[in-house]
C-alpha cells in the first residue's frame, strides 16, 4: 500500500500531454445503454489541470447516451450557466481563488436545494472543498490500489459492485465532519463514496479516480445519475425545458408546507401519528403490491436526521416505521415508494410546551 501527499509522485506526468490516448472506450462498457437526455455542466475552474474535463466528458458521454454535456471554466460562472442544467460535476477541485470558491459554491448550493444534482470527484486537496462549502472536510489524503469496503450494498449507488474492491488507480478518502454526510464506501473508516441531501438535491462525493478508466469508478458515475435524478424527467422533445430548469424558474417550495409532493399525483397514504410528537410516533402506509420502499428524516436544512428504512423490496401489506426520539423541531419524512415520493412534516415537540 503506498501513501503519499505528493501528486506528482502518483501520476505519470509524461502521459498528460496525450489525454486522448488514456481513455480507451473498450474498457469498459456501460452497465445500463439507455438513452438519457440528461444536461451536466462540468464545473472545471478549480481542477488540477485540464485533462480532468476532458476524460470526464467522455466516461460521462459513454454512461449517459444521450447526455448533453457544456462546461464553464471561466470567472464568470454565474447562476446563468446552470439555466437548464440537471447536474454539475466539479472535476478535481484542487486550485482557485477562495474567495471565488465561496462565491461558486454558493451559488451550486443554490442549485442543488433547488433539485439540482453536484457531484463533486475525487481530490487530496480538501481545503479546497471547504472553500466551496458544500461539505465540511478534515483532512484529506489519497491511496494507490486500496481495497475498499461497500458499506450497504443495497444502495442503488453501489449497483453492481462486489462488497470489497480494490481499483487500480488511486482513490481519496476524507475525514468528513458533516453530521449529514452518509458514506457508502470507506477506506479504513474514511468515506471515499457518499453523499448528503440538501434542500430538495443531492451532494455527492466521488473519491476515485477518472482520469485513467476502470470498471468500478465508471460504474458508480453512472449509478449516481441513474440514482439522483431518477425522479426527475429528463428534457423532452415537446419543450426542450430540463426538469431542473423548471425547478430553478419557479417559486421554490417551502419546506413549511404539510405536505410536499414529488410526483404529478400521490399513488400512497402516509399517516403520521402522533404528530406533533414528544417521545416516539409512527409512519403507516399500505402497499397494494410488491415494491421497492425507503425512508428518510431531514431537517429543515435538508440534512439526513434518520434513515427509518433503508432500500428495500416489500410485498403488499400493511407498515409501520417508528419515528425515532430526536432533539425538538421541525422535520421532513421523505418516503418513496417505487417511483413516487411523498413527503411529510412533523414536529418534534419539547416536553411540557404547547404547540
Amino acid at each position: 500500500m503506498k501513501h503519499t501527499s505528493e501528486i506528482a509522485h502518483f501520476f505519470r506526468t509524461g502521459e498528460r500531454s496525450a489525454p486522448g490516448l488514456l481513455f480507451d472506450a473498450q474498457l469498459v462498457t456501460p452497465a445500463d445503454s439507455a438513452a438519457t437526455d440528461y444536461k451536466v455542466l462540468l464545473f472545471s475552474y478549480s481542477e488540477w489541470d485540464s485533462v480532468y474535463s476532458v476524460q470526464m466528458r467522455q466516461f460521462l458521454s459513454r454512461e449517459l447516451p444521450g447526455v448533453t454535456l457544456t462546461g464553464d471554466d471561466t470567472e464568470g460562472f454565474s447562476e446563468h450557466s446552470l439555466d437548464g442544467q440537471q447536474a454539475v460535476v466539479v472535476t478535481y477541485p484542487s486550485v482557485g481563488d477562495p474567495a471565488l470558491l465561496k462565491e461558486y459554491g454558493q451559488k451550486l448550493a443554490r442549485f442543488a436545494q433547488n433539485g439540482g444534482l453536484v457531484i463533486i470527484s475525487g481530490t487530496h486537496k480538501y481545503e479546497v472543498i471547504n472553500a466551496l462549502g458544500l461539505l465540511d472536510v478534515e483532512y484529506a489524503s489519497f491511496v494507490e490500489e486500496a481495497s475498499m469496503h461497500v458499506k450497504s450494498d443495497s444502495h442503488p449507488i453501489l449497483a453492481g459492485l462486489t462488497p470489497d474492491f480494490t481499483p487500480k488507480n488511486n482513490i481519496y478518502p476524507l475525514e468528513v465532519s458533516d453530521a449529514g454526510f452518509v458514506t457508502l464506501v470507506d477506506y479504513q473508516g474514511l468515506p471515499v463514496v457518499g453523499y448528503k441531501n440538501i434542500g430538495a438535491g443531492k451532494i455527492v462525493y466521488l473519491g476515485l479516480e477518472y482520469y485513467f478508466d476502470e470498471a468500478a469508478p465508471s460504474r458508480l458515475l453512472g449509478n449516481v445519475f441513474k440514482w439522483a435524478l431518477a425522479d426527475q424527467t429528463p428534457p423532452s422533445s415537446n419543450n426542450g425545458v430540463s426538469a431542473a430548469k423548471q425547478v430553478l424558474g419557479r417559486t421554490p417550495t417551502k419546506r413549511t408546507e404539510e405536505i410536499l409532493h414529488a410526483g404529478s399525483q400521490p399513488v400512497f397514504e402516509l399517516k403520521i401519528f402522533p404528530n406533533p410528537y414528544y417521545e416516539k410516533a409512527s409512519l403507516e402506509f399500505t402497499l397494494d403490491k410488491t415494491m421497492t420502499v425507503s425512508a428518510e428524516m431531514t431537517s429543515e436544512a435538508g440534512g439526513i436526521s434518520a434513515v427509518l428504512l433503508p432500500q428495500r423490496t416489500l410485498s403488499a401489506g400493511y407498515y409501520r416505521l417508528e419515528i425515532p426520539d430526536l432533539a425538538p423541531g421541525i422535520y421532513f419524512v421523505k418516503c418513496k415508494i417505487g417511483n413516487q415520493i411523498e413527503v411529510r412534516k412533523v414536529v418534534k415537540a419539547r416536553v411540557g410546551s404547547a404547540r
